[in-house]
């Protein structure tokens, strides 16, 4: 079990390294080779629209369809990523994984962790329970967002001078009021930005149920916790943010990509 196990993981590993060498090649050629306003383009990999077909494992076939998310030509190479999705959907483990793969290709990228924030403000003792995260708190709620504008403050700063290339913004960012309080703080800024949402969207109960254990277990908000009340505190949480999750849709004109079980699809 633990040989497959292994194997599943490195399967996983590589197909998700698969799926963002793609996406880095198109957005750098977009930005390097447009002449247009405008280059619409688009990939999917979800069946039945795939461009990532499973004939093994081990050997995924690549495809690419066009016409979809429109780019514009003269933004400058300054990309952010902003993560979308529910606790425990492995928001944090793609971030680390695109980070890895654009240093290691030369490019400066680094993760902006809104929980991380949080806790250096706050205390994971204070804002690490299920109640700081209630929609009907609404001093956390503000306070939350005060948090999630500071960590984009810093992601920002590090773009503009410190000579970095792509921001991986880690948060849930599950509601459209928090993606569009994103978009109007940078467009106080004087630079174009490229801004890119990543949602990750989980069904598996499984993985799941693995994802909660792993953070329950190595994260500081459930340090000296009994992993029974953890687990019932991480699942209140998450119902909180279910009462106000808006996937990100069409409508609301903005580039995205959705991973559903590690599948994607990029508007």
């Amino acid at each position: 079990m633990a040989c497959i196990a292994i194997m599943w993981i490195d399967w996983l590993t590589n197909l998700i390294f698969k799926i963002f060498k793609i996406f880095a090649a198109v957005i750098c050629t977009v930005l390097a080779t447009s002449k247009d306003h405008h280059l619409n383009l688009s990939i999917h990999t979800k069946p039945p629209n795939s461009s990532i077909v499973m004939d093994s494992p081990s050997r995924p076939r690549l495809r690419t369809r066009s016409n979809s998310v429109s780019i514009p030509s003269s933004c400058p190479n300054k990309i952010i990523f902003a993560l979308v999705g529910l606790p425990a959907r492995g928001k944090s483990f793609l971030a680390s994984k695109i980070v890895s793969f654009f240093n290691w290709s030369g490019t400066s990228a680094r993760i902006f962790n809104v929980g991380s924030k949080r806790r250096d403000m706050e205390g994971a003792k204070k804002s690490g329970h299920s109640s700081f995260f209630s929609t009907s708190n609404t001093s956390a709620v503000s306070k939350r967002d005060e948090i999630a504008l500071a960590t984009l403050d810093e992601a920002i700063d590090w773009l503009l001078n410190e000579n970095g290339s792509i921001a991986l913004f880690d948060a849930t960012n599950t509601t459209r009021a928090r993606r569009h309080m994103i978009l109007d703080r940078l467009n106080q800024e004087t630079v174009n930005f490229n801004l890119i949402f990543i949602e990750s969207i989980c069904t598996n109960e499984d993985v799941l149920r693995n994802n909660l254990l792993q953070k329950i277990r190595h994260s500081p908000d459930f340090d000296g916790i009994p992993e029974d009340e953890a687990l019932h505190d991480i699942r209140a949480r998450i119902a909180a943010y279910e009462k106000v999750y808006e996937p990100v849709a069409d409508e609301e004109d903005v580039a995205y990509i959705k991973i559903i079980d590690f599948h994607s699809k990029v508007r």
